[in-house]
């Protein structure tokens, strides 16, 4: 958008507006271009001219209306589900750390039996080795 006010020449109904307002000109032309189209929707559907100019601004505006409210319901659909995977993602983010900490723990503890397997590991070697000095010893002996 821009700073100041913009002004743009428009044709609705085949006559000439001029819109102003802060949205930048394209966006004014896109206005006025589905505006036109709403009116020309209404001109094809036939005998709707027949009942006078007031029905025919009148169906205008309902079609409008019914425009809007679907879109405004489409988006609060939007907003809804965004809420929900809002809430889904912040759960997978605990269960994420939970899961992350539940490792961190098997971790050191694999760490730790590790230690112990070594350790133990260490006694047998050296237990195996006395064995092995105690049975030369005694056939030397002999």
């Amino acid at each position: 958008m821009s700073q100041g006010k913009n002004s743009t020449q428009v044709y609705i109904a085949g006559k000439a507006y001029t819109l102003s307002g802060y949205e930048e000109e394209d966006y004014l032309q896109k206005v006025a271009a589905y505006i036109n189209a709403k009116i020309s929707e209404l001109r094809e559907a036939g005998d709707i001219l027949r009942h006078g100019p007031e029905f025919f601004h009148v169906m205008i505006e309902l079609n409008l209306a019914d425009d809007y409210f679907k879109i405004r319901s489409h988006a609060d659909q939007l907003e809804q589900r965004l809420d929900e995977l809002e809430k889904e993602l912040y759960s997978l983010k605990h269960e994420l750390v939970s899961v992350q900490m539940k490792l961190e723990k098997q971790e050191q503890d694999a760490k730790e039996w590790q230690s112990i397997s070594e350790d133990l590991e260490q006694q047998l070697d050296e237990m195996k080795k006395k064995q092995e000095h105690t049975s030369a010893t005694d056939r030397s002996r002999k």
